[in-house]
Formats: C-alpha cells, structure tokens, sequence
C-alpha cells in the first residue's frame, strides 16, 4: 500500500471517508468542480507548456461553457504566473518526480511490511546554488505573506513527505497562485454595429456608429478572459506569492514517528474493518461527498450517479 499525503491527510480527517474512497474505490467526478479544474489544468500547463485548449467530446452546452470559464481563469493565471516569474533566478531541471520510501519504525529501523510512503513532486531545480524541491498551489485563500496560508504551512504534512522522498533536495519553494473571483457579467453593452464591448455610458465606439441603442448579452468567454488578464497584469502581487519553506532535520525525524503510529494504526483498521465516523468532517471545510450514504453505504453493483470506481492513488501511476 502507498501512503500518500491525500491518503493520510483523508484518513486524519474522517476514517470512514478512507474507507469509502480508498478500500471500497468509491470516487466523486469532479469534471466541473472549479478549484480541482483549475488547479489541475495549471498543473498540466506547467508540465507542457501548452495552451492549447484540449476538445470536450459529449458536454452539454451548459458543460461546455463551465469548461470554457474554467479554461480561461486557467489560462489567465498561468500567462501571468509565467510572466511575474520571467527574471526570477530558479531553474527547472525535471517535473513530475514520483518516489517510493519504505516506512521505518524509528526505534529499530524495520520497515514496515504493508506501507509505503509515496508521492509525486511537482518539480526539481536549482536556486542560488542549491537544489531545491519547488511546489506549486493554487488556492482560494488569501496570500498575505504573513497570513494564516504561509503559518499552516510551516507545519504542513506534504512538505515534510517531499523533503523525506527526495533527500538530496537543501529546501522548498513554494509557489501559490490565488484562483480569481472575478466572475462573468451577466449584462454587457455592445455596438449594434459591430459588437464591440461599449461601456454603458459611451454613445459611439471606434466603428463610427452613433446609434444610441445598445444590444444588452451576458459577458462572452473571450470579453471574460480579456478583462481578467488586465486584472492580473495591473496587480500580480495579490494573484502571485513565493516563499520558501524549509524543513529542520527535527521536522522530519518527529514526522517519521507519527508516520510508524498512522500506518500501524490504519493496517489494524484494515484488519479488524473498524471505520468509525468524524461527524466533525461532515460540512468542514467542506461537505463531504460520502454524507449522502455514509449511513446506509453504498451498493457495491450499482453507484449512484455523479459516482465511479477506481482504487489506488489517483495522483500515482498505481491508479486503476
């Protein structure tokens, strides 16, 4: 089994989430749920320096056009990530780095006979001489460089996970990218003539027409990518923060003890199927996607819709 920040980070929260996502492969589609979308196509960006907008075979109309807003915050946020960064002194050297390290018992050194600690880094490189492990977000939050987002990370468990699965990294960047909330207006004035974007109090644009009238629609994709672009490029810095986030060898040998405990703990969950309930987790930070049938459970033949089935870890190749 491959322990990885998701996984622990999902049992810590609720067990009985674990059980219906990892042991039974129970798993929520989330093709339009916005922050996972934008977080994943930056990610895929980043790897492939493509902007190419890939087709969406079988949306509805009404799908096809959450993907085209999400398709250009995306994009919006990743043409000015790359020109806030253009002089920074970092350089890439590979992407996508996944590892396997076994878990050690840190009074005897035995490694753990079911567990293994794994995970996939977003990228390696060098800065000032150093190698360094460079992650990147995208988030909601705010980044306040003295804010509550950089004070969880000091203590964040993915951090710790990297610096133990890729030691010959001295420290991590980590970059965050703030997820826009500009949203589309719903009542834009063009030109009648030639259906330019008027503002509303402008008789004429730069057709020449001078008919007061105004055709009134929602805001098109490409007037919304427009207008967010100018937004990011006026004021990067509320869009874009880098700190770095070190890790002392202190950190990493006490992780390494809650790692032993957390993994002993979780194989006697799966020895003995106790998968006891955290109504804690149910709304918070968000409603989890199990409340609807974490009583009753789900029927192993038929899923509900909006539900499919994959084991592993999705984010590693040993998904299935």
């Amino acid at each position: 089994m491959n322990l990885t920040h998701s996984r622990l980070s999902c049992l810590q929260a609720c067990p009985k989430r674990y059980f219906f996502q990892y042991v039974k492969g129970v798993r929520k589609r989330r093709d339009f749920d916005e922050p996972i979308s934008i977080g994943r196509i930056f990610h895929e960006l980043l790897e492939t320096g493509s902007v190419v907008k890939p087709p969406n075979p079988g949306y509805t109309d009404e799908e096809k056009q959450m993907f085209d807003l999400i398709w250009a915050k995306a994009i919006c946020m990743y043409e000015g990530y790359i020109n806030y960064w253009k002089d920074d002194n970092i350089t890439i050297t590979k992407r996508e780095i996944e590892f396997q390290i076994p878990i050690l018992n840190p009074r005897t050194g035995r490694k753990a006979r079911k567990a293994m600690l794994a995970g996939k880094i977003d990228a390696i490189g060098t800065w000032c001489s150093r190698t360094i492990i460079m992650e990147t977000k995208t988030t909601g939050e705010s980044l306040a460089p003295d804010g509550d987002y950089w004070k969880r990370l000091r203590m964040d468990q993915q951090i710790t996970i990297y610096m133990l699965g890729y030691p010959e990294a001295e420290t991590i960047i980590y970059d965050v990218i703030k997820r826009p909330t500009i949203r589309p207006r719903e009542k834009v004035y063009h030109c009648p003539g030639c259906a330019q974007e008027r503002a509303a109090g402008l008789k004429e644009c730069g057709c020449g027409n001078t008919d007061k009238e105004r055709d009134v629609a929602p805001e098109t994709v490409t007037e919304y990518h427009e207008r967010l672009r100018v937004d990011i490029a006026e004021r990067p810095e509320f869009y874009y923060c880098r700190q770095e986030i070190p890790r002392l060898d202190a950190d990493l040998e006490q992780f390494r003890k809650e790692l032993w405990y957390k993994q002993r703990v979780l194989a006697e969950r799966v020895k003995h199927g106790y998968w006891d309930r955290d109504t804690s987790a149910c709304q918070r930070p968000w409603r989890c996607e199990y409340l609807d049938y974490c009583q009753g459970g789900f029927d192993d033949d038929v899923l509900p819709n909006g539900f499919y089935r994959a084991f592993g870890n999705e984010e590693l190749r040993d998904a299935k």
